[in-house]
């Protein structure tokens, strides 16, 4: 089994301009695969959606620093 597919997620607080970058993992086969359930991420509290057979989502980005809600980016590697 190997990484079959990275999904990057970039966190950018528009009022202290905190920022940072993780990303989840499809690992498997060429048969098939699951995605991890979610990304870690020390300045932001986030919730997740999908994983498995499904692809992992934020719903909810808060900045540990100001508590605003930030903006998501995402980006496949």
């Amino acid at each position: 089994m190997g990484i079959i597919d990275e999904l990057s997620f970039t966190l950018n607080c528009p009022e202290c301009g905190a920022t940072e970058s993780s990303s989840v993992y499809k690992k498997g086969s060429r048969w098939g695969g699951s995605w991890d359930h979610e990304a870690s991420f020390s300045r932001f509290k986030t919730q997740w959606s999908g994983g498995d057979k499904h692809e992992p989502e934020i719903k909810t980005a808060i900045c540990n620093q100001c508590g605003s809600n930030a903006t998501v980016k995402t980006k496949y590697l």
